[in-house]
């Protein structure tokens, strides 16, 4: 059975004179969502009534952006690709009350928090029954989405953070707390970093240019940002950056959105040093070392410019 369905947090209540509810402590919730076997930041890319699972009444598709604990199963064959989602993630329906003077109540919300196609967001994960199936801990208080779409968005999710990380200050485990610490830290520093740029997907032949060499050899993409500008530093093409495929973005989804007009979210990243391998004959721009190599725009969402998001 599934013992981590939202029923396991269901709270008993002694009903005397009026009603009374015992909903556990914001510290005790974190507390157990750092036990979740897997902790992601994704990306949605379908979200659907589950009508295949017993007790489950939603169901979403996810593509890791990054991994905070645990590890991502192997993909199994085509398994996935018809909808972009590498993950299956079940939402399970809240326990029906207990008729009497006993009464039960789950505090995971409504069962799930009515995830949205193509949003970011943390999510706190169990296994489930089925390979690359999962279940979210806690019901709705598993699932953070990450919406920044506005400031106001953007602020309010970087308050709701900095809220959870006091809640865990209260954890009495020393390596939860600090682990959990960690993870809306990381979080919050990734939604500060989000960027949304508007272009052209265009292909690029590899050329003898430091353009070509810092996109990394062969084939790569651009976005033509036109007279757009970009944040100070950012560019890396001349056109405006270089494209980086992702886990959720991957090189055949840029390739379908070729000569098109785009919304790209995503993260600006540096370049790094490169060092070739030992007695390697590859041709490298000359000049001081180190060489970078690397840098660019990693597309974590993509969508035409004429699609509104969902």
């Amino acid at each position: 059975m599934w013992t981590h369905r939202v029923s396991v947090i269901a709270a008993l209540v002694c009903v005397a004179c009026g009603s009374a509810q015992a909903i556990p402590a914001p510290w005790s919730i974190e507390e157990w969502k750092g036990k979740a076997d897997l902790i992601v930041i994704a990306r949605t890319t379908t979200a659907a009534p589950a009508n295949a699972v017993r007790g489950a009444n939603r169901c979403i598709g996810i593509e890791p952006v990054e991994v905070l604990k645990g590890k991502l199963p192997k993909p199994q064959g085509k398994a996935g690709k018809e909808d972009g989602s590498r993950l299956q993630v079940l939402f399970f329906q809240p326990p029906p009350p207990v008729p009497g003077p006993i009464q039960r109540r789950a505090v995971g919300g409504p069962g799930h928090p009515d995830p949205k196609e193509r949003e970011f967001a943390l999510i706190f994960l169990k296994k489930g029954p089925r390979p690359r199936q999962f279940a979210v801990t806690m019901g709705s208080f598993g699932y953070v989405g990450l919406r920044t779409g506005t400031r106001q968005q953007t602020q309010a999710l970087a308050k709701r953070l900095r809220m959870y990380r006091k809640w865990c200050e209260r954890i009495g485990k020393k390596e939860i707390r600090a682990a959990m610490d960690g993870y809306y830290a990381k979080t919050l520093a990734l939604v500060g970093r989000i960027a949304t740029l508007h272009g052209t997907v265009i292909r690029k032949p590899w050329t003898k240019t430091l353009e070509s060499w810092h996109a990394g050899g062969g084939e790569y993409y651009v976005l033509d940002v036109g007279r757009a500008a970009l944040p100070a530093g950012r560019r890396s093409a001349k056109e405006g950056v270089i494209l980086r495929p992702s886990q959720a973005v991957p090189a055949d989804a840029l390739e379908k959105h070729k000569a098109r007009r785009v919304v790209v979210e995503g993260l600006f990243v540096e370049p790094r040093p490169y060092t070739p391998p030992p007695d390697s004959a590859e041709q490298r721009p000359a000049g001081k070392e180190p060489i970078l190599r690397g840098g660019g725009f990693q597309a974590y969402a993509i969508r035409p410019a004429d699609r509104k998001p969902a």
